[in-house]
């Protein structure tokens, strides 16, 4: 699994090792800058969400770091 960060708009990706991109994620008021949420209630501003490919399911973590464990562990099944 590899991580990419863009960094002007601190959106973060996840490809597989053939080079898929399997999810996006990252804080959700960077994702609705990004126009990759439509909306963020008031008070979840600061969530890390994470966008999966291809059913672009939604879930909501705690860090960066559990995001990308959830990544990993929903794509190695």
């Amino acid at each position: 699994m590899k991580f990419t960060i863009n960094k002007e708009m601190n959106v973060r990706k996840a490809f597989s090792e053939s080079g898929k991109c399997v999810a996006v994620f990252g804080v959700a008021v960077d994702l609705l800058k990004a126009n990759l949420l439509l909306e963020v209630a008031q008070g979840y501003e600061q969530n890390i969400i994470v966008i999966q490919a291809p059913d672009w399911r939604i879930t909501e973590h705690s860090t960066i770091e559990q995001a990308k464990n959830y990544i990993s562990s929903f794509f190695y099944k």
